[in-house]
């Protein structure tokens, strides 16, 4: 839920949401993430010549990987295009999209990456905690990623498997969801890995789904941009995700969002796997081969 307002529609229409091609593919060994309170963490190697190592969340829910600006930058960025950056960002300076000249996660290669940077040193949370940046899974332009979040692990397929069944088309706004039951009804939700929750649904929601009582304030979350009131409630019945069933769970309700979203709590059961140039996804259970 580290959302971003830019005016870099233009670009993300030319430059295909950040996404990379794969400088060097290599064969698809799993590589561990570092598991934290804010999610999968990555340490991600930019620049070739003086390179420097960002540690930043695996966020299924960005478009686009965002580094905080306010930090060192690397010295071989290009700069693509500067932007205005919309919300309570103190400081712009050096706000734009660049161009990497190299990049390196675990274990995979990649050139000509598109990189959001803006400060992001007065925001709470991952930013004043040693966390530098956002990373878009959507950085694979070549194979399927999967992140298996029950082992905190990574790997890179070249071909899709049969086994694992028929994928899902990302969302309008290129972001893989996937279809769950809330109580007898089917809502499409965003799988959002910089979320924590299990589940975060639009306020306006609370008014359809048998609860328990009424959503009650529970105080706020931080995104990039925003401060979001958040409420919760427990629902009166259950949840199934990709057959795993939960018994009235708790579900929070967030006044400015309206995309319902899953979040890392949601996920820790699943693989999930993204193509991200065909803009479809798997979500399947951990322990289904």
């Amino acid at each position: 839920m580290m959302r971003i307002t830019t005016t870099v529609s233009g670009l993300i229409a030319t430059c295909s949401l950040g996404v990379m091609a794969c400088s060097s593919p290599k064969p698809a060994p799993t590589h561990s993430l570092e598991l934290t309170e804010y999610g999968l963490i990555a340490d991600v190697e930019i620049g070739r010549e003086n390179p420097h190592i960002h540690r930043m969340i695996l966020d299924t829910g960005a478009e686009m990987s965002v580094l905080n600006s306010a930090g060192e930058l690397p010295e071989d960025l290009e700069l693509v295009q500067e932007v205005n950056v919309a919300g309570n960002t103190a400081a712009r300076t050096r706000s734009g999209v660049y161009r990497t000249g190299y990049l390196g996660v675990a274990g995979f290669d990649f050139d000509q990456a598109l990189i959001l940077a803006i400060d992001l040193s007065n925001r709470p949370g991952p930013f004043i905690n040693g966390i530098d940046g956002i990373l878009s899974p959507q950085i694979i332009a070549s194979g399927y990623l999967e992140i298996n979040f029950s082992t905190s692990a990574i790997q890179i397929h070249q071909t899709v498997d049969e086994s694992w069944g028929e994928p899902t088309p990302f969302s309008e706004g290129s972001l893989p969801v996937a279809i769950i039951d809330v109580a007898g009804r089917a809502v499409t939700v965003t799988l959002d890995s910089g979320a924590r929750d299990l589940l975060m649904l639009p306020a306006a929601m609370a008014e359809d789904l048998p609860l328990e009582a009424p959503p009650l304030v529970s105080g706020g979350i931080a995104t990039v941009t925003d401060e979001v009131e958040v409420s919760n409630a427990t629902l009166d019945g259950e949840m199934v995700i990709g057959g795993q069933v939960y018994s009235r769970p708790e579900l929070n309700f967030a006044s400015d969002i309206d995309q319902p979203l899953m979040g890392i709590r949601g996920l820790t059961s699943f693989r999930l796997i993204m193509d991200s140039v065909g803009k479809r996804s798997w979500l399947i259970l951990a322990d289904t081969e």
